[in-house]
């Protein structure tokens, strides 16, 4: 009984000593025969070995990575290895030594899915990612089981100096998408990281118009949020397409005239593969939106451009004129009538005409 007491004793100094007492008094634990090298605390199992990782103290895991004794790879109670820890809390100096060794679980995922690479991404920590980039062991795709790849999450935490360093290995898949469909381009576009996407743009490999599994591309989320300055980059690359619809049909164009971003309907106008008819399921089109929305500068924008129907109907036979008039849309009204554009005004919907 008092050995067992005496033993645990042991064990929690030599575990307390990896962080905060010095080496000699670790290693006059460490030395002991009877000692379980690999004993971690109750509450989330970490053990010593993992701690001095964490902890960054070189000294203490050279010493026990000599040791045989010692499980270099013993996950916490949340599937965190010592090599993630190190990682994670940036501690150079021990990534750089445990990469030495054969023994070391490089690619081992924590509960999440989350990789040791995974996780010096997602924390921008790029001293540790270069490291980790030199090792052909390291898995540089292996994704993150909710938040995607690590290309993915430094394009999401906008990291540009670490999405720098992942555009040059020629084993990133760039367009892997996470479990919605969302692309380390289209997060990127999402966050306003303007600066990565412009160096994302630069490079031949990315798909800058991969939907998500709802059919949403780059372009068309960042007409949703106004985003003029994305949208302006976005149309500036010859591969982006300007007219790719989402699930309902609906284009950027569309959008943008919903919400009533008139700098970005402008933007998009001045594009030469702009599709300004283009309608939705059921066969509205930016121009019946707009009139519909009671978006007046916009309706005077899309008025003076001569390629816009303004007389396309619904599916059910509703023109533009009529759902205005219907609406009390009065500016939008005198703005129609001044453009001198040729409009149905007679035209009936359900028996009844617009006046």
């Amino acid at each position: 009984m008092n050995n067992d007491k005496r033993s645990i004793t042991f064990e929690e100094e030599l575990w307390k000593n990896a962080t905060e007492g010095d080496f000699d008094m670790f290693m006059n634990y460490f030395s002991r025969e009877d000692i379980d090298v690999n004993w971690a605390d109750q509450e989330f199992q970490r053990t010593t070995f993992y701690r001095a990782c964490g902890h960054g103290r070189i000294d203490i895991v050279k010493a026990m990575m000599n040791d045989k004794r010692v499980d270099l790879n013993k996950e916490t109670n949340q599937k965190g290895t010592p090599f993630f820890i190190a990682c994670q809390q940036n501690q150079i100096q021990v990534v750089k030594e445990l990469l030495n060794s054969q023994r070391i679980k490089l690619n081992q995922p924590n509960h999440r899915g989350a990789t040791a690479f995974f996780i010096a991404c997602a924390k921008g920590n790029k001293e540790i990612v270069q490291l980790l980039l030199k090792d052909k062991r390291i898995d540089v795709n292996k994704s993150h089981c909710q938040e995607g790849t690590p290309f993915y999450i430094a394009c999401q935490n906008g990291f540009l100096d670490i999405v720098l360093l992942l555009l040059e290995d020629g084993r990133i898949d760039f367009n892997k998408p996470t479990v919605e469909g969302a692309t380390a381009f289209f997060i990127a576009c999402q966050q306003g990281h303007l600066e990565i996407v412009k160096k994302l743009l630069d490079h031949p490999k990315i798909d800058p118009n991969k939907t998500t599994a709802r059919r949403v591309s780059p372009l068309f989320l960042s007409c949703v949020k106004g985003d003029l300055a994305m949208v302006r980059e976005l149309i500036r690359d010859k591969r982006i397409n300007v007219n790719l619809p989402s699930q309902d049909r609906a284009t950027p164009l569309l959008i943008a005239c919903s919400k009533g971003y008139y700098d970005i309907v402008a933007c998009l106008l001045e594009h030469e593969s702009i599709d300004v008819n283009q309608a939705v399921i059921d066969d509205a089109t930016p121009f019946f939106i707009a009139c519909q929305s009671g978006h007046v500068d916009i309706v005077k924008l899309l008025l003076k451009n001569k390629k816009v129907n303004v007389n396309a109907t619904t599916k059910i036979g509703v023109s533009p004129f009529w759902i205005t008039c219907k609406q009390g849309h009065l500016e939008v009204v005198k703005e129609i009538f001044l453009s001198k554009r040729e409009i149905h005004i007679s035209k009936q919907w359900n028996g009844k005409t617009p006046l």
